[in-house]
């Protein structure tokens, strides 16, 4: 066992040495493997494939410049082993030309991602104000199935009473005919018995008229006196109860009027109710309306000056953006002036050699210079394309600010001639009643010309209130859009200004038609309060 110890511990070198190159060999095959992990990481990202494929082509150009500088060396200075740094400061401006092109791509993807951004933004808000929309139109939609709804069920309603009623007063009438014919039954019995006594007692007076004596003909004689006196009697009877069934019957008639009379004025009541209610509806419709183009204005309006913000941004982002470039212009120029005297120093001792073979370095320079010159002015070309790239984005802005702007309207008008049908329509259901109000104003035009014509004090002073209300909201709506409109461009306002002229047209139209409304049932009132009214003189 010791033995076996012994040779375990020392072992020989050649051994040893073969466990530390294992070991060796393991590490560099797992620093390579990280290293290419690593690389593979660096090589997805896209912005560092660019500037690595920049830094490719830029030590590229710095080989071949070297390459260039050593064969003119060569040339000028057979013999000297040493490279010169003569042309530094073109590798250097080329270098910040290459920093400079690696920064504007950068700036080119920040924006790039900005902009997809606003685009999404946009897109969500154009969804959501559509959903509002359509929400709206389907909430007005169930509103006027609801109204259509409730008034099919009311006159469901009336029908059924109206049957019903018609109904009772069969019943009535089949009660009132059955006392009668029971009586008229009666009399035509004591007839028909009348009128057989006398035919039998004709009978026995001509068959025992040879044999029968004086007072048979005496006793015969009596009782058609008293069949005659009962007859008469019956006859007064049945005369008298006529008289009462014709007292009742006209009695019941002249009931009958007076409720007609009442219900027709309240089936008018009714009719004023029901057009007060559709009249205040329309209002409702209308104030809704004027409420929801007002809201959609002031969304529009807040869209522009979030629009006109987000450019002012943008631009204050490019002026830091340009101040910041100007900045590092600065510190390259303070760099490269340090540099010069540096070199300057160096060149001093060399400028005496160097004057015989500077008119043959120039010769040779010149298309180093023009490769320099287009490298310089590929920034300048690349910011012209940024402007006019930016143009056209405020171009397109506009353009659908714009075409927003004329779908908004588009939409007003919609609304607004579906109201107008809508008022027609009501104008049209309206018309027979209106012709009925006017005939039974000419009926009773000679007893209420003063009730009629001269407004009462008190309606004077509810229109007064209105008017001043409606002109303080409007100079409100006015100051709140002038201020609103100081910072946008000239035709928006223009646009912003006929839809207020627009607005304002079809709110004066809605007053004058609540006004004529208004009238027409002052109109109907008056004739339900009238002394005379039309059913009554049918009647």
């Amino acid at each position: 066992m010791r033995q076996q110890h012994h040779q375990r511990a020392y072992r020989p070198s050649s051994w040893r040495d073969r466990t530390r190159r294992q070991r060796r060999s393991s590490r560099q095959q797992q620093q390579q493997q990280q290293q290419r992990r690593r690389q593979q990481q660096q090589q997805q990202h896209p912005v560092r494939q660019r500037r690595r494929t920049i830094q490719q082509q830029q030590r590229a150009m710095e080989q071949r410049l070297l390459q260039q500088q050593q064969q003119q060396q060569q040339q000028l200075y057979p013999r000297c082993r040493c490279l010169l740094p003569i042309n530094w400061q073109q590798t250097y401006d080329q270098k910040a030309a290459a920093e400079q092109e690696c920064w504007l791509q950068v700036l080119l993807l920040w924006r790039l991602g900005e902009q997809q951004q606003q685009q999404q933004q946009q897109q969500t808000q154009q969804q959501h104000t559509q959903q509002e929309k359509r929400d709206f139109l389907q909430q007005q939609e169930e509103r006027e199935q609801q109204q259509l709804q409730s008034l099919v069920q009311q006159t469901k309603r009336q029908q059924q009473l109206r049957e019903e009623q018609a109904l009772q007063q069969q019943q009535q009438r089949q009660q009132q005919q059955q006392p009668q014919q029971t009586r008229q039954q009666r009399l035509l019995q004591l007839k028909n018995s009348y009128i057989y006594c006398a035919k039998q007692q004709q009978q026995q007076h001509y068959l025992g008229r040879g044999s029968s004596s004086e007072a048979e003909e005496a006793k015969a004689q009596q009782q058609l006196a008293a069949a005659a006196a009962a007859a008469t009697a019956a006859l007064a009877d049945t005369a008298n109860a006529l008289l009462r069934v014709a007292d009742t019957q006209s009695r019941r008639r002249r009931s009958r009027a007076a409720a007609a009379a009442a219900a027709a004025a309240a089936a008018a009541q009714g009719a004023s109710t029901g057009a007060a209610a559709a009249a205040a509806a329309a209002t409702a419709a209308a104030d809704a309306g004027a409420q929801v183009t007002i809201y959609w204005e002031t969304e529009a309006a807040l869209e522009v000056v979030r629009a006109a913000a987000a450019a002012a941004a943008a631009a204050d982002a490019a002026a830091s953006a340009s101040a910041t470039a100007g900045k590092a212009a600065a510190e390259v120029q303070q760099q490269q002036t340090k540099t010069a005297l540096a070199s300057a120093q160096l060149t001093a001792a060399a400028a005496t050699a160097a004057a015989a073979a500077t008119a043959a370095a120039r010769l040779a320079h010149q298309p180093q210079r023009q490769q320099l010159q287009q490298l310089q002015q590929q920034p300048q070309l690349h910011q012209q394309q940024q402007q006019q790239w930016r143009q056209r984005q405020q171009q397109m802005r506009q353009q659908q600010q714009v075409q927003q702007q004329l779908e908004q309207q588009r939409l007003v008008q919609q609304r607004l001639e579906q109201q107008q049908q809508q008022q027609q329509q009501q104008q049209q259901r309206e018309q027979p009643r209106r012709v009925n109000a006017q005939q039974q104003q000419q009926q009773i035009s000679s007893s209420n010309d003063r009730n009629s014509k001269q407004p009462t004090t008190e309606q004077a002073q509810q229109q007064l209130l209105q008017q001043q209300q409606q002109q303080l909201l409007q100079q409100q709506q006015q100051q709140q859009q002038q201020q609103q409109q100081q910072g946008l461009p000239k035709q928006l306002q223009q646009q912003i200004c006929w839809q207020q002229q627009h607005n304002t047209n079809t709110y004066q139209k809605q007053q004058q038609q609540q006004q004529q409304q208004q009238q027409q049932q002052q109109l109907l009132q008056q004739q339900e309060t009238s002394p005379y009214p039309s059913t009554l003189q049918k009647a």
